[in-house]
């Protein structure tokens, strides 16, 4: 209980960080996106919601018949990191995520730096053997499932801002 504790106090410490670095160097508001775009993101966020309770429904089904398979906690942050994929990469693809002024490259920048930190991680806890205690599977996991996500974020922008748009023009 103290490591999931600490792990989340180390998350909310990060997200304030990030929070405010973000504000300060991104003054981007609602007005910057324009009615399509806000339109494409309400329908991603209800794509997102209905992935996460279909998700949700599907992992209580198999831990109520099978037996949890994960620790506490682990379950839900995994299931957030899905939700927030299935938004990211339904914006991205309908153009919905960047603003006009917004550069992709920035994006792929950092998604590719994020999910080498955590790739990194992931290793770490894997060598030293952290990933599965007690046959449930640790808070360890995250680290792989947000290099995962980055992995798909980044290939998504990829897709969008140089392959898709090569054949449009």
């Amino acid at each position: 209980m103290g490591a999931l504790i600490n792990w989340i106090a180390k998350l909310v410490v990060g997200i304030v960080i990030f929070t405010v670095i973000y504000f300060i160097f991104n003054r981007k508001t609602a007005k910057d996106f324009d009615e399509r775009q806000n339109i494409l993101r309400g329908n991603a966020f209800r794509r997102a919601f209905f992935a996460m309770a279909f998700i949700a429904l599907l992992y209580s089904n198999i831990a109520l018949t099978l037996g949890p398979f994960m620790e506490d906690g682990v379950s839900e942050i995994l299931l957030v990191c899905i939700g927030a994929d299935v938004f990211a990469v339904d914006c991205i693809l309908h153009d919905a995520f960047f603003t006009v002024k917004e550069k992709p490259w920035l994006s792929m920048l950092c998604t590719d730096f994020l999910a080498f930190l955590h790739g990194s991680n992931g290793m770490r806890d894997l060598r030293r053997g952290l990933m599965v205690k007690d046959g449930l599977l640790t808070l360890s996991v995250v680290y792989f499932m947000l290099a995962a996500d980055f992995i798909v974020l980044f290939l998504a922008v990829f897709i969008k801002a140089y392959v898709i748009k090569g054949d449009e023009e």
